[in-house]
């Protein structure tokens, strides 16, 4: 192995199982996650498993960090995945150093934050998952692996998460051996970059539009739908000048003889239903 140090930035259960990887196939000499909340499941697991694990308050705390690996003059590899911290150009630039990150969509379709969210909203045909070489440029670098999943009108951004965070685990395994050893990926260049997305960005700044067609109502509830994690908020829907939102919904093929109770809102656009469930006004 040509890594003196090998370590893991990122957030959520996914880090964990590609940490338990690094550490069954090499080193593992920490587990860093990015971000001032108050509770951590990847904390939970690390000090479960014994694994070192630190938390990167703020975005000095992970420069800092950065810093000392760049002034340690050692072979390092860092995974990143799920990651909402930034790399800064003078680690890009490291020649001791070499990022790999996750990226949960084709670069040529979104770029950045919540691009499974994108890849629905967007009726996208497929979505992806990209293992890439990190750069200055934003989910830009050389792409080690790639695959492409099929997209239907059953996926929510939960569920399609959860699949690509699967392949993740799986396309990781198969291209570690070899970066590791510091043997050539001849993976693809990114020839057109796809749209950028922030963290601030909501489809539709959360707005469901009921003149859309029923397709696009679609696509705009299940792009919405993280289930608990409630990633992007809650949809919101603004009529006779009031903001309204709802717990939950149903999406059906055929709206004949759709009924709901009396505080759901029902929604038919071409032969397709929309019950929101307990609709109310937004406080």
């Amino acid at each position: 192995m040509i890594y003196e140090k090998c370590i893991i930035v990122g957030a959520g259960s996914l880090v964990y199982q590609l940490a338990a990887i690094l550490k069954n196939t090499a080193r593992l000499d920490g587990v860093y996650e990015y971000g001032a909340f108050s509770q951590s499941e990847l904390e939970a697991l690390c000090k479960q498993s014994e694994y070192t694990y630190m938390r990167l308050h703020t975005k000095t705390d992970a420069d800092k960090l950065m810093e000392s690996l760049c002034e340690s003059h050692c072979r390092i590899l860092i995974i990143s995945a799920s990651n909402i911290y930034i790399f800064p150009d003078f680690i890009c630039r490291n020649e001791n150093i070499d990022i790999v990150n996750y990226h949960p969509a084709l670069v040529s379709a979104h770029l950045g934050r919540n691009a499974e969210a994108w890849s629905i909203f967007e009726q996208d045909k497929v979505a992806g998952v990209v293992w890439h070489k990190v750069t200055q440029d934003i989910d830009m670098g050389r792409i080690y692996i790639q695959q492409e999943i099929p997209l239907n009108t059953k996926y929510t951004s939960l569920k399609l998460k959860l699949l690509q965070n699967r392949i993740a685990v799986e396309l990781l395994k198969e291209i570690l051996p070899d970066i590791l050893l510091g043997k050539e990926i001849k993976g693809s260049v990114v020839k057109q970059a796809g749209v950028m997305h922030r963290s601030s960005e909501v489809p539709n700044n959360g707005l469901l539009d009921i003149s859309w067609n029923g397709e696009k109502i679609s696509a705009f509830l299940r792009c919405m739908d993280y289930g608990r994690l409630n990633t992007l908020g809650k949809p919101t829907l603004c009529e006779n000048g009031k903001k309204y939102t709802w717990d939950s919904y149903r999406i059906i093929d055929n709206p004949e003889g759709v009924t709901g109770n009396h505080n759901d809102r029902i929604i038919i656009r071409d032969s397709m239903a929309f019950v929101l469930k307990n609709y109310h006004q937004c406080e």
